[in-house]
């Protein structure tokens, strides 16, 4: 499950409260395009966004508002194509940040590479290679009193690819299929982003999956 901050609640008694009725109102004005597909290869979108009075928890834990408007924007590029029987689809997300109180990854990116088979009768075999990454950046820590996630700036995220493996057989409506998540931890003895914030394990899936028809 997600872990969601509740703001509001009070976890234990402490002479030290929050007053939010300090606070002043948070506003935001953003603008979106859509994504645009070029010949069903390649497309893009765009998402800028102005926020004033942002709330954030600094490094105290402590809730805070920013004196100026704050700016994000993220421009997102994805591509298709094909050579022979493989298949190649990429992605990557730029973001921009004009203040540390949002700190966030400046790339994001994925690939995907796959190998498509088909034989005959309808029979016909895929597996593929997924890699994401994320650029270096000061993930925020969990301060599990208060139920908030607030700045730290001691410990950047290492760069480390975190990879998926899959591979089915599919015969008419029924498919066969292994799925292996986390393939990383079988090449990397650190096996995490920061020190707390452990990577799983590699997992492997099995999976059925069949149609019927009327």
């Amino acid at each position: 499950s997600v872990k969601k901050p509740n703001f509001y609640r009070q976890h234990y008694d402490t002479t030290f409260s929050w007053d939010w009725s300090e606070k002043l109102s948070s506003n935001k004005v953003f603008l979106k395009f859509k994504s645009i597909e070029l010949n069903e290869k390649m497309g893009f979108s765009l998402f800028l966004n102005r926020s004033s009075n942002f709330t954030y928890f600094n490094e105290l834990a402590s809730p805070v508002q920013l004196d100026t408007p704050l700016l994000y924007g993220s421009l997102k590029i994805n591509k298709r194509w094909k050579i022979s029987k493989f298949y190649f689809k990429s992605g990557l997300c730029m973001q921009y940040s004009n203040n540390e109180a949002l700190s966030i990854p400046n790339f994001l990116g994925y690939q995907k590479i796959e190998y498509k088979k088909y034989f005959f009768n309808n029979i016909s075999f895929k597996t593929s290679l997924t890699s994401y990454f994320v650029s270096q950046y000061y993930a925020p820590s969990f301060f599990p009193l208060t139920d908030v996630f607030y700045q730290q700036k001691n410990n950047k995220t290492q760069f480390q690819p975190i990879f998926i493996f899959d591979t089915s057989i599919d015969v008419q409506d029924f498919t066969l299929g292994l799925v292996v998540d986390y393939l990383n931890g079988f090449m990397f003895q650190e096996n995490f982003l920061i020190s707390d914030y452990i990577l799983p394990d590699p997992v492997f899936k099995l999976f059925v999956k069949w149609g019927f028809k009327d």
